[in-house]
């Protein structure tokens, strides 16, 4: 019934136009210019007749072009849409593609869908949102981050608790039950309660050393999975719509001067993650382990980094201005007198060369 409708239309118009030439040809000069007057020439009037209707036509050959021209623009729009989809859905389907048995890992077709998608997030803003949640979508699937052992939860309690001024105490139990709702698999309430408890009950005195997670040289993240954070780094959409890389294994991964903005990094792995002058200004890090991280010069005002792990990690020239550090653990971490620091926030002692810290090679 569509194309009765479009033929239907089609002919009207070619109808309207019709009529429109023919009253510019014979009605409209003769009502434009009226009739011969007395003693008038009949010559004169036939030759403002004739220019009436020449500017006439004109106008119409001028609308007929503009209308041609606009059809033509869309037509060339939507073809342009249609090849977009085209080649977003090939990409995805790059992405997918896994080894068959007996076959080799097709690594480098999921890294032509990885890069495609780029071009597509470049020649298409209205499909950026929808390439960036496919390709944090790919890496929160294909590189989680391991659950936090209960040495880890409770290594939180104790920075939090430590953190907090006996009137700040309810703050404490706030940020820890949300970080529990977060991170237990079960998330249940009661859990949530208990450990909050246990911050308002114990004070700094009291605590005990919550036991060091284990050091170690972590294995570096797929290369599909960097490259998903390459390009998420150089297509970041901004503040108005979040990079979702909640939960996921980043460990090791080589991203200086990325643009991670704004992105939802809770209860991530970076441990030893290269993010020279990285922008990671106003993301969440609530909970990220950033052990041995490489932050040098990155910038890191206005983030969450309520509980994250920082030990080790190279702080040289990072902008932290602003950042949330309630329960953050820095020990053993390196930073200089360019390090800028949340205002009121007193920085423990940095690491010297040579000196061993909490997480070594």
């Amino acid at each position: 019934m569509k194309w009765l409708r479009r033929r239907a239309v089609l002919v009207a118009g070619a109808s309207a136009v019709i009529v429109l030439i023919l009253a510019a040809i014979v009605v409209f000069p003769g009502w434009i210019v009226g009739g011969p007057e007395d003693g008038e020439d009949r010559l004169a009037v036939l030759k403002a007749e004739n220019d009436v209707r020449g500017t006439l036509l004109a106008g119409i050959a001028g609308g007929f072009f503009l209308v041609t021209a606009f059809l033509s623009w869309r037509q060339i729009q939507v073809t342009r849409e249609g090849q977009i989809t085209d080649r977003f859905a090939t990409a995805v389907e790059q992405l997918g593609r896994r080894a068959k048995e007996g076959e080799r890992d097709p690594l480098d077709v999921r890294l032509g869908g990885i890069y495609a998608l780029e071009r597509v997030a470049n020649d298409s803003a209205a499909d950026r949102r929808t390439v960036v949640d496919v390709l944090a979508a790919f890496v929160r699937e294909h590189s989680p981050a391991k659950e936090p052992e209960a040495a880890e939860v409770l290594a939180m309690i104790t920075a939090i608790s430590r953190d907090q001024s006996p009137a700040k105490e309810p703050e404490a139990a706030e940020v820890l039950a949300a970080f529990v709702r977060e991170h237990s698999p079960a998330k249940e309430p009661e859990a949530a309660e208990v450990l909050a408890a246990f911050v308002r009950e114990h004070s700094p005195a009291k605590e005990r050393e919550a036991a060091e997670p284990a050091s170690g040289r972590p294995d570096a993240i797929p290369t599909d999975v960097q490259a998903c954070i390459t390009v998420l780094g150089r297509i970041n959409p901004g503040p108005e719509h979040e990079i979702n890389l909640h939960r996921a294994n980043l460990n090791r991964a080589r991203s200086s001067e990325v643009d991670l903005r704004g992105a939802n990094l809770v209860g991530a792995s970076l441990i030893r993650a290269s993010m020279r002058e990285a922008n990671l200004s106003g993301a969440n890090l609530f909970g990220a382990d950033l052990r041995g991280a490489r932050l040098v010069e990155a910038n890191l005002s206005r983030a969450n980094l309520r509980g994250a792990d920082l030990r080790a990690a190279e702080l040289f020239g990072a902008d932290m201005r602003g950042a949330d550090v309630i329960g953050a653990r820095l020990g053993g971490a390196w930073w200089d007198e360019r390090t800028r620091w949340p205002e009121g926030f007193t920085p423990p002692a940095p690491r010297v060369v040579g000196q061993r810290g909490p997480v070594e090679e």
